[in-house]
């Protein structure tokens, strides 16, 4: 059991690094639409 939650952790965090990567990479996108525009 106690391999199961560490495995559900380690997915969680990965999942979340994910999202906040992919946060990062459209920020970075609209601001350089912004600028271009």
């Amino acid at each position: 059991m106690n391999k199961k939650i560490k495995k559900k952790r380690a997915l969680f965090r990965l999942r979340l690094g994910y999202t906040e990567t992919l946060h990062s990479l459209h920020k970075k996108i609209g601001s350089v639409l912004i600028y271009t525009a």
